[in-house]
C-alpha cells in the first residue's frame, strides 16, 4: 500500500514531467507564432500603405471642400449685405 509520502513524491514527479512538457510546447508555440507574426506583418504592410494613402487623400479632399464652403459662405454674406437681406 502506498503511503501519503509516496503519493506526494509521485505527484511531484508528475508535476515536474508535466511542467517540462508544457515548457517544450510553449517554446514550440512561441516559435510558430513569431514565424507567422512576421508573415502577417509582410502581408499587412501593403494594406497599411494603402490606408495611409487613403487617409491622406481624404484629408486633402476635406480641406479642399472646407475652403470651398468657407469661400462660398463669405460670398453669400457679401451678397446678403449688398442686398440688405441680413
Amino acid at each position: 500500500m502506498l503511503t501519503k509520502d509516496d503519493l506526494g513524491k509521485i505527484g511531484q514527479l508528475i508535476d515536474q514531467k508535466m511542467n517540462k512538457r508544457f515548457k517544450e510546447q510553449d517554446a514550440r508555440i512561441e516559435e510558430r507564432f513569431l514565424k507567422h507574426e512576421s508573415l502577417f506583418d509582410r502581408k499587412l504592410k501593403p494594406i497599411h500603405r494603402k490606408l495611409d494613402r487613403l487617409q491622406k487623400d481624404l484629408t486633402t479632399t476635406i480641406d479642399f471642400f472646407d475652403h470651398e464652403v468657407i469661400d462660398l459662405k463669405t460670398r453669400m454674406d457679401r451678397v446678403e449685405n449688398h442686398l440688405q437681406l441680413s
